[in-house]
């Protein structure tokens, strides 16, 4: 009876170590690589935010009509923050350029918070903040999330997280956005 114990827990063993094994591998390939974002190359939806004194605002004023970078962050986020002043920058710097708008959509639980962080921005960069309902109409499963949407309203590229060379990159997409006319 011992023996035949032990040998199930050798086979148990062995199904564990297998086991994981491939949920291990399955997380490698398929984790490293995602595929691109459901709203990449589709038409960005229609969406409403709100201001901080409460006023909706139609994304779709500018959805369609300039190349939109969007940026979804909230307060509580440390990636979302280290963003923050990257993104705060590039609408400095298109500030002056027509055809482009650069909005940034806090997602904190509540306005307060999005707006304490708001008021520390340049006004160059206009910020807002979005209910649960605005993060499944634009698919947003995490954040800091960017999206650049062309002049004719479709999303072009979606950014999830945070990395050092994503300034650039998302320079490289407005600047092509922009020549396409």
């Amino acid at each position: 009876m011992a023996a035949e114990s032990g040998n199930t827990g050798g086979r148990f063993r062995s199904y564990l170590i297998y086991g994981g094994l491939a949920i291990a591998m399955a997380v490698v390939i398929y984790g490293s690589v995602p595929g691109p974002h459901p709203l990449q190359g589709q038409a960005a939806p229609k969406a409403s935010v709100l201001d901080f004194e409460g006023n909706a605002v139609d994304l779709s004023a500018s959805i369609g009509k300039e190349v939109v970078l969007l940026n979804f962050w909230a307060s509580w986020c440390p990636p979302c923050r280290l963003e923050l002043p990257e993104i705060e920058k590039l609408a400095k710097e298109y500030a002056d350029t027509p055809g482009v708008e650069v909005i940034a959509v806090s997602l904190d639980a509540s306005p307060p918070a999005a707006k304490e962080v708001a008021a520390e921005l340049d006004p160059a960069l206009r910020v807002y903040w979005g209910d649960g309902t605005i993060t499944s109409t634009y698919g947003i499963s995490g954040i800091p999330a960017t999206l650049v949407i062309g002049k004719d309203g479709v999303v072009r590229r979606v950014f999830s997280g945070y990395s050092e060379e994503m300034t650039g990159e998302i320079r490289a997409l407005l600047d092509g956005l922009l020549a396409e006319g």
